[in-house]
């Protein structure tokens, strides 16, 4: 008797034990990483989740934007130092990780016979009035100069569709563009202190849209430099390469 006694007392102390152990909370632990390491604006920044025991997840991304992605992507559209919090969770519990983000602002700029030009304004669709196909213009003010500097670009083949312009090649890997440029120092109307005009074929352009709306033209072209004479004939005093770094919407089609 004695013996089903303690039988029966052992074993409700093991059960009593293995109930314990099955109500013992499992708290998730949060973690990730994230590549590339440095960033600019409205380049994609690929978070990669390294938490354990969770099954939901909510990220920060210190923007005010969010995401309950796994393993999210984003783009900053914003410059500066950002602190990104992930809370990972389960039943029992939430942890949190936090990591700083420091994003680049803009370098965009181009260089032209030596000189390094900063782009402080947005590309945008033209149309002259006097018929042509579009293309698209860049005016870029020049300290000390009082007309603004113009850069045009007429792209034959690129990368997506621009809704009312052109219809871009939209292959899975399409070549580089190739463009005709034209680049008038101090322009002012039909006016110009001295020009410069693409080399038919030699533009080794692309253009990528980064985020809806938003697009990297990068490349490099080989200008002739010149003026025009009298008779309104283009003379070719020189030559040289004209680069080209631009992150920034391409504004809607203008006609002027």
């Amino acid at each position: 008797m004695r013996k089903s006694i303690r039988l029966v007392f052992t074993a409700a102390i093991l059960a009593a034990l293995l109930s314990g152990c099955a109500d013992d909370p499992v708290m998730p632990s949060a973690g990730f990483s994230f590549n590339p390491s440095s960033v600019s604006m409205y380049e994609t920044v690929t978070f990669t989740n390294s938490s354990t025991d969770a099954d939901s997840y909510m990220w920060y991304f210190g923007d005010g934007a969010t995401s309950t992605e796994e393993n999210p992507t984003y783009a900053y559209e914003a410059a500066g130092s950002f602190t990104v919090k992930l809370v990972a969770s389960n039943a029992d519990g939430e942890d949190e990780a936090e990591q700083s983000i420091v994003v680049a602002d803009l370098n965009n700029h181009y260089v032209i016979d030596g000189t390094t030009y900063t782009i402080d304004s947005e590309m945008f669709w033209y149309q002259s009035g006097m018929g042509g196909d579009p293309y698209i213009r860049l005016l870029t003010t020049v300290p000390g100069q009082d007309n603004p500097d113009l850069l045009k670009l007429y792209p034959n083949m690129g990368l997506n569709e621009l809704p009312g312009t052109y219809t871009w090649d939209n292959s899975d890997t399409p070549p580089a563009g190739t463009y005709d440029v034209g680049y008038t120092a101090g322009y002012a109307g039909m006016a110009w202190d001295w020009i410069g005009l693409g080399k038919t074929g030699s533009g080794n352009l692309v253009i990528t849209e980064m985020i809806e709306g938003i697009y990297k033209i990068e490349g490099a072209m080989v200008m002739s430099m010149g003026n025009y004479n009298d008779d309104y004939e283009f003379v070719e005093t020189s030559s040289g390469p004209l680069t080209l770094e631009y992150v920034g919407a391409i504004n809607s089609l203008e006609a002027k």
